[in-house]
């Protein structure tokens, strides 16, 4: 019996160590699930940062857009005036390439009747009284 007994206690050490280890592997575990918790807290922090950065970028972007197309309407605006204006100057051009032309027509003209007229006048004034 004292040898059964002493098995026994023998049996009932080993379970008591074994029973100690799982005791320390558990601790070990809730250690390290405890880290691991802490760690998926900082990795959900940095992924609402980075949420919060590709918002901010977001809305960035869509007010560049608007920008963009302010700029764009203005650009057409411009455009357009300016095809306006060389018409315009085209149109004006020719306008005083005419008035030019009559200009010089008549200043052509002008030299021609004052050549008749010192003519005439070079007549009368050669002959006698």
């Amino acid at each position: 019996m004292r040898k059964q007994n002493t098995q026994m206690l023998m049996h009932m050490v080993t379970i008591l160590t074994q029973m100690t280890e799982m005791r320390s592997e558990m601790i070990e575990m809730r250690s390290e699930m405890t880290e691991m918790r802490s760690e998926m807290t900082a990795s959900r922090a940095e992924m609402t940062e980075m949420r919060s950065e590709m918002t901010a970028s977001s809305a960035e972007m869509t007010e560049m857009r608007k920008q963009n197309t302010q700029m764009l309407m203005h650009m057409v605006t411009i455009l357009t005036q300016m095809t306006e204006m060389r018409v315009e100057t085209a149109n004006g051009f020719r306008a005083v390439n005419r008035r030019i032309a009559l200009l010089g027509k008549t200043l052509i003209d002008m030299t021609v009747d004052i050549h008749e007229l010192q003519d005439k006048v070079e007549k009368i004034e050669s002959q006698p009284l």
